[in-house]
């Protein structure tokens, strides 16, 4: 069983589509789908082995987490339901070692929508605005009706509901991502989040760690990125900022570029308030964009006119998504099912593709399983995968160990036993 088990999750993980695995390793359907099951569940207890670990014995000094969402659209299942299905996975990553620390779907695998909808209208829930209703944390069917305004646009999920389990409401996810980044949190003497432009998720991330944010511990900042900039667009707005960091080279020769970088954000967030911009409203261009972050602009959440501005300016120099951009890459790159839809010009905005996934429980399951296969086996060019930079694995692990029987034997680093 366990090389069965490796064998299906080493074509999972290298973009091999369901129906070759099946091909492949002589597998019925339905046999595959309950293996994917059987791992995403194994794979959830060894990284909560690990982080549990960690988490009862290590206190860093200071965490840098950047969190985003990325988007995964669903087949349709028939001619009769020409919709698809958009499910929301928000993640969290420490950008120092990279390490995925969580990751969620709006979705839930056991909840049944169709019976929710019979409570909620015994409850009047149609009837009152969605922030007082009994059971406003699943999409239910009702909100998918006519609300008497064509001109509002309906988001993909609000379409159809899946055949098995029920779509989350996105805030409700992105709440309880939150709150499970609290251990986290918690660990650490001081805490840099760099949030991406998603509705709600700076309010949110500022609710849940209000006290850390008023003891100044905590410091939150938006990252504003332009990602329509073609590769040659990039690549010029590169360069002007190398020319620009050579000019201020030469005008303060006793500064490091990280210095510098400093300096010129110091100047900016000045002019910024000598407009009269309130504070933790103001965007502030970072000077030296990166090719995978251009024109890159933060805005300091947590500047209440009280926060030291020399841990404002360092706090704008960190700012950045580049931690789970690559994670996000990784998952389109590796899994075949989560790769991105194809639109044609006759299809009216709706998008299909042949090998992408027609379950959420698969999407859900399969995110879980490549989480850990990214932070405790796939190396970056330094030889080291993220449990490895973050303390929390002594060496890589081959996809073997991953499918070992149980967790409890892996090594732990030395004292965390």
């Amino acid at each position: 069983m366990p090389e069965a088990s490796e064998d299906v999750l080493r074509l999972l993980v290298n973009k091999v589509p369901m129906r070759r695995i099946c091909e492949v390793a002589g597998l019925h359907p339905q046999v595959l789908y309950d293996r994917i099951s059987r791992l995403a569940t194994q794979f959830r207890a060894l990284s909560a082995h690990y982080e549990t670990s960690a988490l009862s014995s290590t206190r860093w000094t200071r965490l840098h987490l950047n969190t985003d969402r990325q988007t995964h659209t669903l087949n349709w299942g028939t001619a009769l339901e020409r919709q698809p299905i958009v499910l929301l996975a928000i993640a969290t990553a420490d950008v120092s070692s990279g390490y995925v620390v969580a990751q969620h779907l709006n979705y839930d695998p056991d909840a049944n929508p169709r019976a929710t909808e019979l409570l909620a209208y015994a409850a009047g829930d149609p009837q009152r605005r969605a922030a007082f209703r009994q059971y406003a944390r699943l999409w239910l069917p009702y909100e998918s009706a006519d609300d008497g305004d064509s001109t509002r646009p309906k988001s993909a999920s609000e379409l159809r509901v899946p055949g098995v389990g029920g779509i989350v409401h996105e805030n409700y996810t992105m709440a309880a991502h939150l709150q499970a980044l609290k251990p986290w949190v918690a660990q650490a003497g001081y805490v840099q989040f760099s949030l991406d432009l998603d509705p709600l998720l700076d309010r949110l991330c500022l609710l849940t760690f209000s006290e850390r944010v008023r003891d100044g511990t905590l410091d939150a900042f938006l990252v504003r990125i332009n990602k329509d900039m073609t590769v040659a667009q990039r690549r010029q707005a590169l360069a002007e900022a190398e020319a620009e960091l050579d000019r201020l080279r030469g005008q303060w020769p006793q500064l490091t570029d990280s210095d510098l970088i400093r300096t010129v954000l110091a100047e900016s967030l000045e002019e910024a308030r000598a407009q009269g911009l309130p504070p933790g409203r103001v965007w502030i261009r970072h000077p030296f964009p990166t090719m995978s972050e251009p024109q890159r602009s933060v805005q300091p959440l947590t500047d209440n006119g009280r926060r030291p501005d020399a841990q404002l300016v360092a706090g704008m120099a960190r700012a950045t998504l580049r931690a789970l951009d690559r994670y996000f890459m990784q998952v389109r790159r590796k899994i075949n099912v989560l790769e991105r839809p194809i639109h044609s010009a006759s299809a009216s905005g709706r998008a299909w593709h042949g090998y992408n996934a027609y379950s959420p429980r698969v999407v859900a399951e399969t995110l879980d399983i490549f989480r850990v296969v990214y932070n405790f086996h796939l190396r970056g060019q330094d030889g080291k995968t993220p449990a490895q930079r973050l303390g929390l694995a002594e060496g890589p692990l081959s996809l073997t160990e991953l499918c070992a029987n149980s967790p409890v034997s892996y090594s732990l680093p030395p004292g965390r036993k």
